[in-house]
């Protein structure tokens, strides 16, 4: 879907498209790539042990999924590092991201919508800003680790009142 979606990005813009992970179908990629206008712009790591410094140094995060995975790891990493994400509005995705607030959600399996919504955030230097300090505080306040404890406990101080114990 993301290649697709080069399709529908203006042309020349500067941006290179960094592929990170397994199971990658090299032969429907590698044809993907040659009709893409930013062919010479797309490079394929594939899996990383620590693919983190790349995370930490790419201008924006982009999981086109297209069904629900339960919290994606790398979205939170990404959030996590204040960068701008661009996801597709599955379930898990959207308790990670506030639309427009915290990162930018698109339907997925639509690449014209994901090159609009990775257009947007390349074109609105005030938007990709917002999106990436509210990730990062999002995932320090909602999803921090000492929050998850404390709720957890209270749950199950709850859950103990409840049945008298």
């Amino acid at each position: 879907v993301l290649l697709k979606a080069t399709q529908h990005l203006s042309p020349n813009l500067p941006i290179h498209f960094l592929f990170v992970g397994n199971g990658f179908d090299r032969k429907n990629i590698e044809s993907l790539i040659k009709t893409s206008p930013y062919s010479s712009n797309i490079h394929i790591a594939g899996f990383l042990k620590d693919p983190l410094p790349l995370v930490a140094s790419s201008s924006l995060f982009v999981l086109p999924s297209l069904r629900g995975e339960g919290l994606s790891k790398s979205t939170i990493e990404a959030m996590s590092l204040a960068k701008p994400v661009v996801i597709t509005r599955i379930p898990g995705n959207t308790d990670l991201v506030e639309d427009g607030e915290s990162g930018l959600l698109v339907p997925p399996g639509n690449p014209l919508l994901l090159a609009m919504a990775i257009e947007r955030v390349y074109q609105d230097k005030e938007l990709r800003e917002k999106i990436s300090l509210n990730a990062a505080f999002r995932m320090k306040s909602v999803f921090h680790i000492d929050k998850t404890i404390r709720d957890l406990k209270a749950h199950y101080l709850f859950l103990l009142n409840k049945t008298g114990r």
